[in-house]
């Protein structure tokens, strides 16, 4: 009796603390929880482990922008930092950025727990995501690895929490910061040029419905604008020093090697081409891949030279250093077979299955998003009320799921963390308009997320 006595007591003590207590001893709590579990994985599970594989190593190419020194197949946002902190830090370089992801990916909980508190009214659910969201290993494990993707959570999460902090405060400044920080986003990752479409979506769908915002939404699409203007000036950029009009050319290695997989090259007519893929194919398809595109085999090997030598790597980092050293095919050539073969039955067949693949494998997720979509038409025809925050989220990651199907060869969850805070996002709206379902008549104000003042 007196065990079940302590125990009734203390979740009475949890729950007066969940409705009761301050944002300020709620977030303290929730730091330190977060703070223990991370120090706990680390600690026993991957203790003074760092991942450098194949990636990593690229990001260690030497640039300067201002100076014509453009790397083809990375933004410069990451390299940057690594050598910002090689500056400052010397022969400490990893251990210091390590710990600065760490910093950023923790910190980034606090925006989290506002963004929730604002667009969730059940205090269990929305303290549970933020929870989640901090003690989520996949997520937090980026920290240890020598890639963007850490600072992509982060960076999605800033912009879900400007979204939901403008959609219950308009300001001109918040506003800005939604339609500016793309353009970081996409130089730290190209894969955020997604966003440039999503943000002109989201702007012009709150321009039409919220008439008395337009002044307001100015300063976002002047933000926007911006934000398309350097991006195609990096464009021109890569197009003045390395002779192509594009973000990234890393894009092209996946294409390659979808031709390869699908077996698309073989419709080709160039027969030497035909002849290494078949060669070279045996020991992996990215063999084959970096054997025709030798070009980013030449820079990797640059990069590696200048990679911190005490730095263990994984497997596939020194694979790459086997691929045959062979002379360079021409842009020209390269683009006439990769126009010949994204043309054939095979690789339309092959990308189809893929995406359906991809949708599969996410099914839950795939589901969940279909029915927010349908209640999200519902309630906007119903109520002229539409929930911003989830609107933008699932536009993301209906983009993301055709890059990476599309666009990606493996490793689908990792491809899929700059999505993660939408993901979660998406999931905690769910379980809050199931909640609201049982009062019908609260349904409009949960999906409008706290809109009223339109």
């Amino acid at each position: 009796m007196r065990r079940s006595k302590w125990f009734y007591k203390g979740l009475t003590s949890i729950h007066e603390f969940v409705l009761h207590a301050s944002d300020l001893k709620r977030l303290a709590v929730l730091l330190f929880i977060c703070l223990i579990v991370r120090i706990l994985f680390f600690s026993l599970l991957v203790p003074g482990y760092i991942n450098c594989n194949s990636d990593s190593v690229s990001y260690f190419l030497p640039i300067d922008i201002f100076h014509g020194v453009i790397d083809l197949y990375r933004t410069p946002v990451y390299i940057y930092l690594l050598k910002l902190f090689g500056y400052l830090s010397k022969d400490n370089l990893v251990n210091n950025f390590i710990l600065f992801q760490h910093a950023v990916l923790f910190l980034s909980i606090i925006p989290v727990y506002y963004l929730f508190k604002n667009t969730v009214k059940n205090k269990y659910l929305f303290l549970g995501a933020s929870l989640f969201y901090g003690c989520y290993f996949p997520a937090f494990y980026q920290a240890i690895n020598i890639n963007p993707e850490c600072l992509c959570i982060a960076g999605s999460t800033l912009l879900l929490f400007l979204l939901t902090l403008y959609d219950k405060n308009p300001r001109k400044d918040t506003a800005f910061a939604i339609g500016f920080l793309p353009f970081l986003l996409i130089m730290l990752k190209p894969v955020y040029i997604l966003l440039l479409a999503v943000s002109a979506v989201f702007f012009a769908a709150r321009f039409l419905l919220v008439g008395k915002e337009r002044k307001t939404l100015s300063c976002g699409i002047l933000g926007l604008t911006l934000a398309i203007m350097g991006t195609v000036a990096y464009c021109g950029m890569n197009k003045k020093y390395n002779g192509e009009f594009t973000i990234s050319k890393i894009a092209l290695n996946n294409t390659l090697a979808n031709i390869v997989i699908s077996g698309a090259y073989r419709s080709s007519v160039d027969e030497e081409f035909k002849s290494i893929i078949e060669e070279t194919k045996k020991n992996s398809f990215y063999t084959a891949v970096f054997t025709l595109n030798n070009e980013w085999i030449d820079q990797y090997k640059e990069s590696y030279k200048l990679t911190p030598s005490d730095l263990d790597k994984t497997p596939d980092a020194y694979s790459c250093l086997e691929v045959p050293n062979t002379v360079n095919f021409s842009k020209d050539r390269i683009d006439k077979f990769v126009n010949e073969s994204v043309r054939t039955k095979a690789y339309i067949r092959y990308m189809l299955k893929q995406f359906a693949r991809f949708v599969m494998y996410y099914q839950l997720l795939s589901m969940i998003i279909l029915a927010e979509l349908i209640l999200l038409i519902m309630v906007f025809f119903k109520y002229r009320k539409l929930a911003w925050g989830l609107f933008f989220s699932i536009l993301f990651v209906i983009g993301q799921y055709f890059t990476i199907s599309f666009g990606g060869i493996d490793n689908w969850s990792r491809l899929l963390l700059p999505s993660f805070p939408f993901i979660l996002y998406i999931f905690t709206q769910f379980f809050n308009y199931g909640i609201a379902l049982v009062d019908k008549d609260k349904l409009a104000l949960a999906m409008a997320a706290f809109s009223d003042k339109q």
